[in-house]
């Protein structure tokens, strides 16, 4: 099956995988500590861990908030005077 495609490759796509395997498993922990916190408010309990929308939130929650925060932090690490 593996034919014709070197060990080079396979190491990087093995990489590959693990990676986003990583980023998704990260995003779905922190959407269900969103998720969660949030349902507390309204002291509903909801046990359903094979949920999408958990993946969604904390994929909303980088973009929202810790992508500009990243962004900014390093625009100011570039321009020293304007601190």
């Amino acid at each position: 099956m593996t034919e014709g495609v070197t060990p080079d490759a396979m190491a990087r796509f093995s990489a590959a995988a693990r990676m986003i395997v990583f980023i998704v498993g990260g995003l779905y922990a922190l959407g269900l500590l969103i998720v969660t916190v949030d349902l507390s408010r309204y002291c509903i309990v909801h046990l359903d861990l094979a949920r999408p929308e958990y993946v969604l939130a904390g994929a909303l929650w980088v973009v929202v908030i810790l992508a500009p925060t990243v962004a900014s932090v390093l625009r100011s690490a570039q321009r020293p005077g304007l601190r």
